[in-house]
């Protein structure tokens, strides 16, 4: 680890033009008013300090204290740079960051090969016109680019499946198989992007003049939160409004009545039934996972335990009639923004988290309630609202 990640000494809190000599005095004046705070350490070993202080000693090749840098408290980095201390949400994320990594190789030189079975195939029955060449000499900047970013394992699988450096795909598999770029109307401020002409101009013309200097950045920045109020919007009007839960519950039981000749009652009745059953489903999906790793870790009687209980589970998910109607995405969310997984560092969770702080200082006779008429995400009504939702 270098100095620049230990904090900032005391030349680097001073001005350019006496930073060597103002942090010289400093540290002297750190130093005595240090001094009896050090003895006080060596006369009473065993009494804790209980002063606040983040000044670490510098030392240089003598032992001489040199300099002091300040760590920040870890109040502070609570405070300011809301770090997130949740255990099992850091553990999770560098989990699945492990997982992507070692798997990775091998998805990628599986979508390499299935491109390639792709596009033999049409080659022999001569239907190459919609395909895309991905490689250096691509068309496309973008199709360069995406070359360039490509592992060296990707390309080797690339080479292994279409004899040369080069990636050929369909072009409506195009997205599925790399993704897309979102496109911003930054794009259109910056030299080296492409961007549609009419937005271009539309951008050259009005916020270029508007914005003057640095143009893209303070168009990014907007965009932004005009892009996360949105998804607060959607997310309101589509799930805590149960404006379009209700029109689901009539449009499905209209189908149900004047198209399959179900009675009313049966139509309503049976979607309660089937809401049911999926909120066990996910209940127990939950819990099956739960006990799976519990089993992978345990030995003995435990293990027995664990793993009687993952057979329960099993056959619990195997009699729920919704298992295979989940099974083929029946609970995939109508709305993509719509997620109860904390989105950390964004304007949308700075505004929604100074507003849940306000409600958290409440009263809790007050706050219980007032959280469960506003359907906030962390109560149970929206966790129902959005499986009723996407069921």
């Amino acid at each position: 680890m270098t100095l620049s990640h230990k904090g900032t000494d005391l030349g680097e809190l001073n001005d350019a033009s006496h930073g060597a000599f103002a942090a010289k005095l400093t540290t002297q004046a750190i130093s005595d008013a240090k001094a009896g705070a050090i003895q006080d350490m060596f006369d009473n070993p065993f009494a804790s300090s209980t002063q606040d202080n983040h000044l670490v000693p510098v030392v240089d090749q003598d032992g001489n204290v040199a300099s002091y840098r300040y760590l920040m408290s870890e109040i502070i980095k609570d405070e300011l740079l809301e770090k997130d201390n949740d255990a099992m949400e850091v553990l999770g994320a560098m989990h699945a960051a492990t997982e992507e990594k070692v798997n990775s190789k091998v998805i990628n030189t599986q979508l390499m090969k299935v491109l390639g079975d792709a596009y033999k195939e049409d080659l022999v029955k001569g239907n190459v016109a919609n395909y895309i060449e991905i490689s250096n000499q691509s068309s496309t900047k973008e199709d360069k680019e995406l070359w360039g970013m490509m592992p060296d394992s990707a390309k080797q699988a690339a080479m292994d499946n279409f004899g040369s450096n080069r990636i050929m795909v369909r072009r409506d598999l195009y997205t599925n198989a790399f993704g897309y770029r979102e496109f911003s109307m930054a794009d259109a401020a910056r030299a080296d992007k492409d961007a549609p002409k009419a937005v271009e101009w539309l951008v050259q013309n009005t916020l270029v003049k508007l914005f003057g200097r640095d143009t893209a950045n303070k168009i990014k920045t907007r965009e932004r939160v005009v892009v996360e109020l949105v998804k607060e919007l959607k997310d309101i009007i589509v799930i805590r409004s149960g404006v379009v839960l209700v029109e689901n519950m009539i449009s499905n039981t209209v189908q149900l009545v004047a198209l399959h000749g179900v009675p009313a009652m049966d139509a309503a009745r049976n979607q309660y039934k089937a809401f049911i059953a999926a909120q066990e489903h996910v209940k127990v999906t939950g819990e099956l996972r739960k006990y799976r790793l519990l089993a992978e870790q345990a030995t003995g009687a435990k293990l027995s335990q664990y793993r009687n209980k993952v057979v329960e589970l099993e056959e619990m998910l195997a009699n729920n009639p919704t298992s295979d109607l989940i099974a083929e995405g029946l609970l995939q969310t109508i709305v993509e923004d719509a997620s109860i997984t904390k989105e950390s560092y964004t304007y949308k969770d700075g505004l929604v988290g100074r507003f849940n702080e306000g409600v958290e200082k409440l009263n809790p006779v007050i706050r219980g309630p007032l959280k469960e008429l506003l359907i906030t995400k962390d109560t149970d009504g929206y966790k129902m609202a959005q499986l009723m939702i996407s069921a």
